[in-house]
């Protein structure tokens, strides 16, 4: 059994190790004055700038659905309740121009969901609310045949 002074010593000595403790590692943590910081390098930002106008000049394309490579071209479908979805093609990512009639003719085909190219063609298959998905095909990207 302890007495009680040997109780006092060892909760002192308790006491008095984790405060140095506590220091050496506050020592460890922060540099002395005038000493820079250690620190990582930041890692480089990540730069992303838009390249069309917004919706496409349509305030009512709210999504680019789908993209596509065809032809020497990035096509882009969207998203338009509205006036139906639109496809978008551009030559260099920066100028943007329509290569459908909005929602293919019906403007119940709001969403071009999907872009494929099959077969030397481009596919893009539609959502339209009222008579069920379409699939539209184009040679050329321009004249479209569903």
């Amino acid at each position: 059994m302890h007495s009680w002074g040997e109780t006092i010593v060892t909760r002192l000595s308790f006491w008095f190790l984790s405060l140095l403790a506590l220091w050496v590692l506050l020592l460890a943590l922060v540099p002395p004055m005038g000493a820079a910081p250690l620190a990582r390098p930041a890692a480089p930002p990540i730069l992303w700038a838009q390249v069309n106008a917004d919706g496409f000049g349509d305030a009512y394309n709210i999504a680019a659905r789908s993209m596509a490579v065809f032809g020497g071209g990035l096509y882009v479908g969207t998203y338009n309740e509205y006036t139906g979805a639109e496809v978008w093609r551009s030559a260099d990512g920066i100028t943007w121009t329509q290569a459908n009639a909005e929602g293919f003719g019906d403007a119940y085909n709001i969403a071009a969901d999907s872009m494929a190219v099959f077969g030397g063609d481009l596919y893009v298959g539609t959502g339209n609310v009222f008579s069920g998905a379409e699939v539209w095909r184009s040679a050329d990207g321009t004249t479209w045949t569903q």
